[in-house]
């Protein structure tokens, strides 16, 4: 018998819908990452189920994954933050404010420049307590203001932090106010009038050799309490006008824990 034509040629899988059904997966994954998290998390079971099926049948489905892998993870994954040295605890005297401008990052200049509001509250259960309040209005981003008093006379250096100021001014606020858009919030951030949907974000800390040390943004939906008894409702960091709590949080995408506010 002879062998008929093409029977020496190496034979290759039959056509699948395998690499469109991964396709679709990948597809609803990059969507849910704009849109929402529960199309992150169907996109994820479909890639997921599909590729494995194509991996079964062709070894390029293998290949597939790690790319994939390698394009989506750094969405989901935190790195280090670097702590900003915000002077001696001596600086705050308790139940004063003080408005800190300050440099995220030195060696990148004046583009990271920062300012939050600092309140010592007094002695708390684990230590120090102190508030700190981004000025970034929660609406679209403006610049948040105490309203009431400010000593700029009394405005003083209090270190260089390799080679940037950082800056110190008394504030005895009422309130915080945006200029931009009409928000207001109470002394603790909270909303209480305006367009925006949540309380102003604010900064973890630590105490490290008597100095205070600004570690990272979290956002806020509200305070319950005042000062070292404030009860914080914390999530993770979210853009100006996003919602953190209820149903409406779930209409936002997932934001990658490094960002710098």
């Amino acid at each position: 018998m002879e062998p008929r034509p093409g029977d020496n040629e190496p034979h290759t899988p039959g056509p699948s819908i395998w690499p469109v059904g991964f396709a679709v997966g990948i597809a609803c994954i990059l969507a849910g990452l704009v849109v929402s998290r529960p199309a992150v998390i169907v996109g994820v079971v479909i890639a997921v189920v599909f590729g494995a099926l194509w991996a079964r049948d062709s070894m390029r489905g293998v290949v597939a994954l790690p790319v994939v892998g390698f394009a989506v993870l750094p969405a989901f994954t935190g790195q280090e933050h670097k702590t900003v040295d915000l002077g001696m605890l001596d600086n705050y005297p308790q139940d004063e404010w003080r408005e800190v401008k300050f440099r995220m990052d030195p060696n990148l200049g004046y583009v990271t420049r920062r300012t939050v509001f600092v309140r010592y509250n007094g002695e708390g259960q684990g230590g120090p307590s102190f508030t700190l309040i981004s000025n970034r209005c929660v609406h679209l981003g403006c610049p948040v203001q105490a309203s009431g008093p400010r000593e700029d006379n009394q405005r003083k250096i209090v270190r260089q932090v390799q080679g940037a100021p950082l800056e110190m001014t008394p504030v005895l606020p009422a309130n915080f106010s945006c200029p931009c858009h009409g928000g207001a919030y109470d002394t603790e951030g909270n909303r209480v009038a305006g367009p925006p949907v949540r309380a102003l974000d604010r900064y973890k800390y630590s105490i490290i050799d008597g100095r205070l040390h600004l570690v990272e943004v979290y956002s806020v939906a509200e305070v319950e309490g005042e000062g070292k008894n404030a009860k914080i409702k914390a999530y993770g960091v979210q853009g100006p006008g996003e919602h953190v709590d209820g149903l409406e949080g779930w209409f936002y995408p997932i934001q990658p824990q490094d960002l710098e506010q």
